[in-house]
């Protein structure tokens, strides 16, 4: 399956794969420590899904402005951007002791989050032919079925062994790998 694309397609396909993965993780892994974190910030449940709301509202508003951005600054470029804030953002969503502050890391994480994903994917328009698309998306689809399923298992064993903080924190070696493989290996793709 895999002899038919280059290195570079394969890593590219990796480096999608993987940023799908950190968004589908972190999209559904805060669900299953809110109750540990209300506890922590002495607040109550509902004020804590704040913070769910905000990186879905972060998403929502941004997805749309994603194509343009990488047309007009380059894939990479963008890639680069959205990786450093949404790794960033999660490293600083583990170190927060305030709830408003905790909402807008996960609102800029959600921001981050509107442009790896949909940038991820147009790259695969641009790294691979028309007869290879069908393979691609269907292997760039796993991360996208896993990510629902390991997310509360993995956060539930995060919070009962360790703490919540480091729901946000399994992003950080993720982003890192992700930030290494875009900066050495993709292209920056640019439209007019």
């Amino acid at each position: 399956m895999f002899k038919s694309y280059t290195p570079k397609q394969l890593i590219g396909l990796l480096v999608i794969s993987s940023l799908l993965l950190m968004e589908n993780i972190d999209a559904n892994i805060l669900n299953v420590a809110i109750p540990q974190m209300a506890h922590s910030f002495a607040s109550n449940v509902f004020t804590m899904k704040l913070a769910v709301t905000s990186y879905l509202i972060g998403l929502s508003v941004f997805i749309p402005i994603s194509g343009w951005m990488s047309d007009r600054f380059g894939s990479k470029k963008i890639l680069i951007l959205s990786i450093v804030l949404f790794t960033l953002m999660s490293i600083q969503c583990g170190l927060t002791d305030s709830v408003p502050l905790l909402v807008i890391c996960r609102l800029l994480q959600g921001v981050a989050g509107a442009f790896m994903v949909p940038v991820g994917r147009l790259l695969l328009l641009k790294i691979f032919d028309k007869s290879q698309m069908v393979k691609a998306y269907t292997l760039m689809g796993m991360p996208v079925l896993l990510g629902p399923i390991l997310a509360p298992i993995l956060g539930g064993f995060l919070v009962t062994f360790f703490s919540w903080r480091y729901i946000f924190w399994v992003n950080v070696p993720l982003g890192v790998i992700a930030l290494y493989a875009t900066i050495k290996h993709i292209d920056n793709y640019t439209e007019e």
